[in-house]
């Protein structure tokens, strides 16, 4: 075995050739994934052509369960929203202009308009007495979220919460501006807001066939309107401190 891979190694790090390979390769499986990737990725064919949309984005990358599947599986479109414009120019950078993706540089809620944004500075990192790197993703509409999840350091980092003006706007009116009649998977990391948005979802009648959305900001009452409002359509299934919801029949 070790063999075998170290002819692997060998052959990757030959310029075009490696690069060649690598591609053929990863027409048949895909790279490393972690558990909740593994899971949406099963879910469907490797050729299938599907549309993503995915709200609070961030990066792209840092924590992101779909990532490396929208990087590898070339069959897949998405959406991707980000409100805060010095991320919303890093996720762009991280995926690249291509005509499968779509940016949209606005927060998400059921009220449209324009609305104050809590998030980090950036100075912030550096007088944190412990950092954890889930910080740089943490952002709300609703300041509290933003001071719950610092948990130990909020009192140490209120100061560096920046207030930031931003767009908001509907579900509805993300998906008429781009034109998406269907959503395949939704993923939603709004911070306070998730239920929210995939209520909206749900009331407009889409059924995508994975959602997942975080739960950790939800009061008992809310997660069981959870279990009310998906569980005849969905298996809800709890992976952490989100909920990751298969539909029920497969399309």
């Amino acid at each position: 075995m070790s063999s075998v891979r170290a002819l692997k190694n060998t052959v990757l790090e030959v310029p075009w050739i490696g690069a060649v390979a690598q591609s053929i390769w990863r027409c048949f499986k895909d790279p490393y994934l972690d558990p909740i990737g593994r899971k949406i990725a099963d879910r469907f064919s490797k050729w299938q052509k599907l549309t993503i949309v995915q709200i609070g984005a961030n990066d792209g990358t840092r924590f992101d369960p779909i990532h490396v599947l929208l990087k590898n599986r070339h069959r897949w479109a998405a959406l991707f929203v980000e409100p805060i414009p010095m991320v919303y120019e890093k996720l762009v950078e991280n995926y690249g202009r291509s005509s499968r993706f779509k940016f949209e540089c606005s927060a998400v809620s059921d009220v449209a308009g324009s609305f104050s944004f809590y998030h980090l500075s950036p100075e912030a990192r550096s007088v944190a007495r412990q950092w954890h790197e889930y910080f740089d993703l943490v952002g709300s509409l609703d300041r509290a979220h933003v001071v719950k999840a610092l948990a130990d350091e909020a009192e140490n980092l209120d100061k560096y919460i920046l207030e930031t003006k931003v767009p908001v706007i509907t579900l509805k009116m993300l998906l008429d501006k781009w034109g998406v009649d269907q959503i395949d998977v939704l993923v939603v990391d709004a911070e306070g807001y998730d239920w929210k948005i995939v209520t909206q979802a749900i009331e407009m009648g889409l059924r995508p066939e994975v959602i997942l959305f975080e739960h950790s900001n939800l009061n008992p009452e809310e997660k069981s309107d959870v279990f009310r409002l998906l569980e005849s359509d969905y298996h809800v299934d709890d992976v952490g401190i989100d909920f990751l919801c298969m539909s029920r029949e497969a399309k």
